[in-house]
């Protein structure tokens, strides 16, 4: 009545075979046990002679392991499944390579007292967000998300306890990503820099990020080409598998070193000091009937800009806010000399006076930044550009290309945008350069008008613009020329 036998009736079996086919049993047993399990066995597909004959191949191909001959196709299932573990065994060996120290608990505290800004004896979510996005180049709703798992009571901060149980405790990947950045366990700083190759969100590096990291650090030359750097990660990384995580990645740095005749540690040291991946954009040609300036005529070749200049009538924002500040703040307006531009001239100075220069320049050097920065908080470095450009801080000492060099000295590291204290800072780089004080080119910032805004000027229409002509009730009701 039953379908299905046990393991002592299957011994039963063994010998019913063995008595019918005249064998012996214990060699029997000993077949069945080096065949390791069942073969599976898929669709048998058509040989392609190109591909298959791996004698014909050429060049790399030819000369690596991995397009050895194969074995040919008497090779037992045995032999086979052997062969296979061989290679599992051997890349799982490859990918193992000495753990790094585990930090005391001691120091897990001190670092949490660092971290700790304000030294209340815990460390909320505003004193942890901008060391990861700065340090690990996390995303926000990562860090959060991982607040979160830290704080275990759920009080919206981590207390020592709950620091030192995060850092002990089962972490996840991006948990690992952190404790890099919070508690490095080297001192060369090789896993964080390891991290952000990988990128904001990944925790395991790929081909192309390994191969990028081999660049940006300089590794790549007549010893260690681009193809070699592929082999190298070929080689350490798991079968089925298309990304390595950070104890491979240190395997790879000892076939590197192996492969250049490097020092190992000088390379650790090398690609730690790199601090991350260089971005580097995409290089416009020169198109001669735009950038060669000479060629424009008519209103293009009149002024550096394609509309109306600013000198000449051109609208500006903020005016009216700037005028309104120094008045409740009872600072007044000095009249321009007699040289400035018609249009720097129809608009009062709002330089303060000494008295109140304290209290008001602050306060209008706030409307300015928000001016540029419009509907945004912060500014970017275009917008920061148009500043220096609108406000007349640009001439021979301070040019375009020095305002996006020092934007890229203030803007935090991987972020786009900078605040007013970095605007701050950026002014006295400013003044820096340009050789004066920072008083001066704030002064220069307050006496502007704040963003200049060019629209295209439409020509005129005689039958709609010279009213003289207009018939009718046209004529008649609110159509009449003045």
């Amino acid at each position: 009545g039953q379908r299905r036998i046990g393991f002592e009736q299957f011994e039963r079996t063994l010998e019913l075979v063995a008595e019918k086919t005249g064998g012996d049993l214990e060699v029997l047993r000993e077949d069945v046990v080096a065949a390791h399990g069942p073969a599976f066995a898929g669709t048998q597909r058509e040989k392609v002679r190109l591909h298959d004959d791996k004698s014909t191949y050429t060049g790399i191909h030819g000369s690596d392991g991995r397009h050895s001959i194969p074995v040919s196709d008497s090779t037992t299932t045995t032999g086979r499944r052997a062969s296979r573990l061989s290679i599992d065994c051997e890349a799982t060996n490859r990918s193992k390579s000495p753990a790094s120290p585990s930090p005391s608990r001691e120091r897990v505290k001190e670092l949490f007292f660092q971290y700790d800004k304000n030294g209340d004896g815990t460390i909320s979510i505003d004193e942890l967000m901008p060391i990861l996005q700065s340090v690990a180049n996390m995303r926000e709703a990562d860090i959060r998300k991982m607040f979160r798992t830290m704080d275990k009571n759920g009080d919206g901060s981590i207390e020592i306890d709950e620091f030192v149980s995060w850092v002990f405790g089962r972490q996840s990947k991006q948990d690992a990503r952190a404790k890099a950045a919070l508690i490095p366990s080297d001192t060369s700083g090789l896993q964080l820099t390891f991290y952000k190759f990988c990128g904001p969100a990944a925790t395991e590096m790929d081909g192309k990020s390994f191969t990028k990291l081999c660049k940006d650090c300089k590794l790549l030359g007549k010893q260690f080409s681009v193809t070699d750097a592929d082999l190298v990660f070929s080689k350490v990384i798991v079968p089925g598998q298309r990304r390595i995580g950070f104890e491979q990645f240190e395997r790879t740095l000892e076939l590197v070193a192996e492969k250049t005749g490097a020092d190992l540690e000088e390379l650790r040291e090398d690609i730690a000091a790199a601090h991350g991946p260089a971005f580097v954009g995409t290089q416009k040609e020169n198109v001669r009937l735009h950038d060669d300036k000479s060629t424009y005529t008519g209103i293009h070749g009149s002024d550096g800009r394609h509309s109306v200049s600013s000198k000449s009538g051109g609208p500006r924002l903020g005016v009216d806010t700037m005028l309104a500040a120094a008045q409740t703040k009872g600072s007044r307006p000095t009249t321009p000399s007699t040289s400035a531009s018609p249009s720097r001239a129809s608009t009062p100075s709002l330089v303060p006076s000494r008295a109140s220069q304290g209290s008001s320049s602050s306060s209008l050097l706030l409307d300015l930044f928000k001016g540029f920065c419009g509907m945004a908080h912060d500014i970017d470095g275009k917008g920061f550009a148009k500043l220096c450009k609108d406000c007349d801080l640009l001439d021979k000492a301070f040019t375009s290309t020095d305002a996006d060099i020092l934007f890229a000295k203030v803007v935090t590291k991987g972020q786009r945008r900078i605040g007013y204290n970095q605007f701050l800072d950026a002014l006295k780089l400013v003044a820096e350069k340009k050789g004066v004080e920072v008083v001066d080119i704030e002064r220069t910032l307050v006496v502007s008008s704040g963003p200049v805004l060019m629209a295209t000027q439409p020509e005129k229409v005689r039958l709609h613009d010279d009213r003289s002509t207009y018939t009718g009730s046209r004529s008649l009701v609110g159509h009449r020329a003045p």
